[in-house]
């Protein structure tokens, strides 16, 4: 695509109706009047950042090149001067409990898994927070799953000979360290600003596979490339209605390299996450059209038919 003219900023801000809506995105315009329309998790999300430099909502929730997607005449142009992202999170919490404000202990002060979830949720937005921690309608699912991982007891061995200890295992023909394998959390970068690729890199470090998620923040090459030799990843499938697109998603996969698939069976729609719903109303995010969902639900939709980079 040949490079176009820079536009000024002020020339962006003027462009901020329902109508007539252009943003920016990592320091280029887009026109993204005839897209709204179309936009899976409804045009309210955009219209939010008509006119504006959308970089910090739209980074964390897609993958780096999902922009090239949209039609050629969408595309404007680089922007100048720069202007400050504008911010993803709502700033006004004044009725939020205080925060801690202690110092994030030092890793080896985190003595259980509990420790590391203690000091994540002061460090992420509380956005990210509610779509990594929330379940289905009124969460009793969530809570009797930890209540039933509480009840697995452990059978205590002894005198038996503890000189080498070996925790490896094998999980679908392929060697762990332990037996643990990082899942397919979508949304990555909400936590992280390298998202899956970090978790790539953890699961080498720590001789463990990774299953790569369908929507996640990077796309299946990104991931791909963060991984070390010899290093297992599999893949998450959703089934598109689309099964051509579906077949692609599969070739791709096998020709990479992933040993794999991993294939949801049970959502042939999006739960109602409730705690989502409930932050979506706290910070004043409605749709202009009046769909629901939050910035997370909008982009699992949007994602849907675009998971082939």
């Amino acid at each position: 695509m040949a490079q176009k003219a820079a536009i000024h900023r002020d020339e962006v801000a003027k462009h901020n109706t329902a109508e007539d809506v252009w943003c920016v995105i990592n320091g280029y315009a887009y026109d993204l009047s005839s897209f709204s329309g179309e936009h899976p998790g409804g045009k309210g999300i955009i219209i939010k950042y008509a006119g504006r430099d959308a970089s910090k909502a739209f980074n964390p929730l897609h993958p780096s090149d999902m922009i090239n997607s949209l039609p050629p005449a969408a595309h404007l142009g680089p922007v100048t001067p720069a202007e400050a992202p504008v911010e993803a999170k709502i700033e006004d919490e004044s009725d939020d409990e205080e925060e801690d404000e202690e110092a994030v202990p030092d890793i080896s002060q985190m003595v259980n898994v509990w420790d590391f979830e203690l000091v994540a949720k002061k460090n992420v937005t509380k956005e990210a927070w509610a779509y990594l921690m929330s379940g289905a309608d009124d969460e009793f699912s969530f809570r009797e799953n930890h209540a039933a991982f509480h009840r697995i007891m452990l059978k205590p061995k002894v005198l038996v000979d503890v000189t080498e200890l070996d925790l490896s295992t094998t999980v679908l023909g392929s060697k762990c360290s332990i037996p643990l394998y990082i899942t397919s959390c979508a949304l990555g970068k909400l936590y992280h600003p390298e998202g899956e690729c970090c978790l790539a890199r953890g699961g080498a470090a720590a001789g463990i596979p990774q299953l790569c998620p369908t929507l996640a923040s990077c796309t299946m090459d990104e991931m791909h490339a963060a991984r070390a030799p010899g290093q297992t990843q599999w893949w998450q499938l959703y089934v598109n209605k689309d099964r051509e697109l579906t077949k692609k998603v599969v070739q791709k996969a096998e020709s990479l390299g992933f040993k794999g698939l991993f294939i949801t069976v049970d959502a042939p729609q999006l739960g109602r996450r409730e705690r989502d719903m409930r932050n979506k109303a706290k910070n004043h995010s409605q749709r202009a059209d009046g769909a629901e969902g939050n910035d997370q639900q909008v982009f699992r939709h949007s994602q849907s038919n675009l998971f082939v980079h």
